[in-house]
């Protein structure tokens, strides 16, 4: 009986819901299109990795999880020097819009010419993990590796790769797998560095997707995540509200969206990445005390930690070796 009555309350707020989510979708789309914020998402990745991961020069292999609406990261990754990038997809939403590519890569060319600092949350208030300092990485990139990454006849073979994509054009790939489910998608220890940007929450298995990530990555390889564990707008009460919806009617909400987030807490996350092998390097928490009420959680998640109900975000750096 009283589950009953949270679901009719609950699904009172449907309405809301679902414009919540579509905005969220909406603004992701728009932020994936623009340079700044690629350049600013990939800059972070690679900054940590090199501060606090041990990264000592640009990783030459680079796959993507869930590059979304556009390829501007991997392009961000290509202009620093690197060769090949994959990315990884459980549905095509990109490249289908060739022009975009190419305007991305003529916007990202010039931030990286320019070395502009990295944007920070003055432009993207919602982008972690935040940095200590935005300046551009001189010291990964210097003068004269970018002289090298940023060559005329360097930015041609990357404008090639990318129209034609799965060919190698003068020493540059650009692979684009979608939708992947076999992670025989990439050849075993092929790769430097794998990055993803607020997409782990979205995946129901993470159990394969963190072992497909290890399967690909060299011996010290880095793996890089920002993880959002945010309710992603399916709340308008609590930050972390999505944990306050039963599981039958969260499966009725899910029905129309499959991609929508998988309600794992952190420690999740955590146990899911070392099952798999890998060790961490980086464990960057943003906790919150502004959540849901523990007396108001679903039966499913009475029992979270209280590290897993105050983690809103993770930014987490691991290694296979």
């Amino acid at each position: 009986m009283y589950l009953k009555a949270i679901e009719r309350r609950l699904i009172s707020h449907i309405p809301h819901w679902l414009g919540q989510v579509l905005r969220r979708a909406r603004r992701g789309r728009a932020d994936a299109g623009s340079a700044r914020y690629c350049y600013a998402v990939w800059l972070r990745h690679l900054t940590l990795a090199a501060r606090d991961a041990g990264l000592d020069r640009v990783p030459d292999a680079v796959a993507e999880l869930g590059p979304g609406a556009s390829l501007g990261v991997g392009l961000a990754a290509l202009l620093s020097g690197a060769s090949r990038y994959h990315a990884l997809d459980v549905a095509r939403d990109a490249p289908d819009e060739p022009e975009q590519t190419r305007r991305l890569l003529d916007e990202l060319l010039v931030l990286f010419e320019r070395r502009e600092p990295i944007p920070g949350p003055t432009e993207f208030p919602r982008l972690e993990p935040a940095l200590e300092s935005y300046a551009f990485p001189h010291e990964l990139l210097t003068d004269d590796h970018l002289g090298r990454s940023l060559a005329a006849s360097r930015v041609e073979a990357i404008r090639a790769a990318c129209a034609a994509l799965g060919a190698e054009t003068a020493g540059i790939r650009v692979a684009y797998h979608a939708p992947w489910h076999d992670p025989g998608v990439i050849e075993p220890g092929s790769v430097d560095f794998i990055v993803s940007q607020a997409v782990l929450e979205c995946v129901d298995d993470l159990a394969t997707a963190y072992h497909a990530t290890r399967q690909w990555l060299r011996t010290g390889g880095i793996a890089s995540h920002q993880i959002d564990l945010r309710s992603h707008g399916t709340s308008d009460r609590w930050w972390n509200g999505h944990w306050e919806y039963p599981p039958r009617l969260w499966a009725f909400l899910r029905g129309a969206r499959p991609s929508l987030i998988n309600r794992e807490p952190v420690s999740t996350h955590v146990q899911r990445l070392t099952d798999a092998g890998f060790r961490i390097l980086t464990d960057r928490r943003t906790r919150r005390d502004d959540g849901i009420p523990r007396d108001r959680l679903a039966p499913p998640f009475r029992r979270l930690s209280d590290d897993d109900l105050a983690t809103s975000a993770i930014f987490i750096q691991a290694t296979t070796a």
